[in-house]
C-alpha cells in the first residue's frame, strides 16, 4: 500500500508509470508532472478505468474512500464510471434552458392578462 510520502516523492519519468495501492487503486504519474488517481475494475468481462482525480487536489485517503464508494456501486450492478459522467453532465445543465422552463416561459408570454 502507498503512503502519502511515496505519493509526494513520485517524480515524472520519460513515460507514464503507475504506483499501485490496493484494490485496483493506483496513481498514474505522467511526464508532464501530473499525478492522477485511477481505479481499475472489470465489468462485463472488460477492463475499465474509473478516474478519481488529481493529486494533490485528491489526497490518498480521499482517493481510497471514492474507490470504496465506486466499488459499492459496482456491486449494486451499476457502472461507476458511467454514473460519474452522467452526474457531471447533469451538473452542467442550466435550469433556465430545460424544456420545462422554456415551455413555461412560452405559456406565460401567451396567456391572457
Amino acid at each position: 500500500m502507498l503512503t502519502d510520502s511515496q505519493v509526494r516523492a513520485a517524480k515524472p519519468k520519460d513515460k507514464p508509470y503507475k504506483l499501485a495501492d490496493a484494490g485496483g487503486l493506483y496513481l498514474q504519474v505522467t511526464p508532464s508532472e501530473g499525478k492522477h488517481w485511477r481505479w481499475r475494475y472489470e465489468r462485463g468481462g472488460k477492463e475499465k478505468t474509473y478516474t478519481i482525480g488529481s493529486y494533490p487536489d485528491v489526497r490518498l485517503p480521499d482517493a481510497r474512500s471514492e474507490r470504496d464508494e465506486a466499488r459499492k456501486a459496482l456491486k449494486a450492478g451499476r457502472d461507476p464510471s458511467r454514473e460519474k459522467k452522467l452526474l457531471h453532465a447533469v451538473s452542467k445543465i442550466n435550469p433556465d434552458q430545460t424544456f420545462f422552463a422554456t415551455a413555461r416561459n412560452w405559456f406565460d408570454q401567451r396567456k391572457p392578462l
